[in-house]
Parts: structure tokens; C-alpha cells; sequence
């Protein structure tokens, strides 16, 4: 059998899989992609937010007090959007 027959062969076989894959477990798939999705632009979202109170602290120090409640609140927004 030559390596194109074979490469065809898998190929198919592959195919066929994902096609399986597909009608068993399609929805859920689905499903599963849009949670991960909006998940992503969430994080996408509180990294920008936190990027911009990073910025907006400059050279200014801030004291363990608040660095801490800061990411206590990040912490809980967190959980309260998941």
C-alpha cells in the first residue's frame, strides 16, 4: 500500500470519527465552546481591567492593605460571574 493510499485511508478514518464525535456529543460540544468562549472574554476583560489599575497606580506604592483587597475583589468578581 503506498504512503498516499495510507495517508487517504486515516484521512477517512479521522473523518469519520469526528463525525461520530459530532452527533454523540454535539450539543454538549457545543455547549462546552460558548461556556469557554465567554469565559475567555471575561478574562480577556477583568486582565484589561486590571492592566488599567496597574497603569493608573504609575510609580505610586501601594501598601499590602490594598494590593490584597484588591485581588479579593478580583477574586470574588470572579466567582460571581463563573
Amino acid at each position: 500500500m503506498a504512503d498516499s493510499e495510507k495517508s487517504t485511508k486515516k484521512d477517512l478514518q479521522e473523518n469519520e470519527l469526528e463525525r461520530l464525535r459530532d452527533i454523540l456529543y454535539g450539543q454538549q460540544a457545543r455547549g462546552t465552546d460558548a461556556q469557554l468562549n465567554k469565559l475567555n472574554a471575561r478574562i480577556d476583560a477583568l486582565q484589561a481591567e486590571m492592566n488599567s489599575l496597574v497603569a493608573s497606580l504609575e510609580n505610586k506604592k501601594v501598601s499590602r492593605q490594598a494590593l490584597g483587597a484588591m485581588l479579593i475583589e478580583l477574586g470574588e468578581r470572579l466567582q460571581k460571574d463563573s
